[in-house]
């Protein structure tokens, strides 16, 4: 009986710590989103929060997508100068283009690369979400 009993615990146990195979999740298509010029200036009125020198910072590419809940995503780079006042060359930003309670549009940053693996971690979010293409 008690090896019945072991048994049965045992095969309860075996099927606990399978895992169910779901078949992958269609991604929802990406719609892009051509950032206008007062869309760019509230991106750069956010980013400059996000840097050491302000006045120094130049502005790279930018792409966008937007979201079903109408926020933009933003993936794009800037350029400033570190503590030395060198500049430090472009790295990635990722952020979010939308109204805040006031209703006022604004950027906020989400993400900002560091020139290694926290510039790969912004660049393969950005890949992720399909704002910018797979290298």
């Amino acid at each position: 009986m008690k090896i019945l009993a072991m048994m049965a615990m045992t095969c309860v146990i075996a099927a606990g710590c399978t895992t169910a195979s779901y078949p992958p999740q269609p991604k929802s298509p990406v719609q892009r989103y051509t950032l206008t010029k007062p869309d760019i200036f509230v991106i750069r009125m956010g980013l400059l929060g996000s840097v050491r020198d302000p006045d120094s910072l130049v502005f790279g590419d930018a792409e966008a997508i937007k979201r079903g809940n109408g926020l933009i995503e933003v993936c794009g780079t800037v350029n400033g100068k570190n503590g030395f006042g060198g500049y430090t060359g472009f790295v990635p930003y990722n952020g979010i283009l939308g109204p805040n309670s006031a209703g006022e549009r604004v950027f906020v940053v989400a993400g900002f690369g560091d020139g290694g693996s926290g510039s790969q971690a912004v660049l393969n979010l950005c890949r992720e979400h399909g704002v910018l293409k797979p290298a």
